[in-house]
């Protein structure tokens, strides 16, 4: 009765009951109601919902037949008020987008790794080390896309970086790319804390410094 906005005590008949659905929702929960009543078929529906107030809500809708003597003589279940999930699903979605937008488009490789497992890398990242986004974690791309003579080099910083002993490093490198070009970058790895204890997230970047070093 709180969720469909009436008083303590009064009556919801079925056919009122589904009428407080939005619009284009109520055909959804009718079609479900026919079918559990009519063969027995439980349903289990998010769908949105108008109390007798106006507002607005998201609902969790569950029903299941109880049978006796081969027919449907009950149907029970459960309807619960996800209003704030949903909303808070959505803000989720947008910050979602948004990092999204910015990472794809950064004007920087960037790429994470989330406890050594290479998670994340941009286009720029892809770009700059001519390593495609699609064999970013195959294991020591990387090192193989390395310049020989800056990959002993990195090492040695990238070791005390490991080991904790820093928490940041950056080295100028090249990459050589399969079609033979050489492009000079700048990299930056950085350790932050994940939004578990356990987890160490590591955010590198990559900035193409090839006009400077021409």
């Amino acid at each position: 009765r709180r969720m469909h906005g009436v008083e303590p005590g009064t009556d919801i008949p079925l056919d009122q009951a589904i009428d407080f659905y939005a619009p284009a929702a109520r055909p959804v929960i009718l079609g479900a109601v026919q079918a559990c009543i009519e063969q027995g078929t439980p349903w289990d529906l998010e769908l949105q919902f108008i109390n007798a107030q106006g507002k607005p809500l998201w609902t969790h809708s569950q029903g299941v037949a109880e049978w006796a003597d081969g027919k449907v003589v009950m149907v029970s279940g459960t309807f619960q008020d996800i209003t704030e999930r949903k909303q808070l699903e959505a803000e989720l979605a947008e910050q979602q987008a948004q990092f999204r937008a910015v990472f794809d488009h950064a004007p920087v490789g960037i790429s994470l790794s989330v406890n050594k497992q290479l998670q994340l890398v941009n286009a720029e990242h892809a770009r700059i080390t001519g390593v495609p986004v699609e064999k970013s974690r195959e294991a020591g791309i990387f090192d193989r896309a390395t310049h020989p003579e800056d990959h002993t080099r990195q090492m040695v910083e990238a070791r005390k970086f490991i080991k904790g002993e820093t928490d940041h490093y950056t080295v100028e490198k090249r990459y050589l790319h399969p079609d033979g070009r050489v492009q000079w970058a700048e990299l930056t790895s950085r350790f932050f804390p994940g939004p578990l204890k356990s987890d160490k997230w590591i955010v590198t970047t990559v900035t193409d410094i090839d006009g400077r070093k021409q």
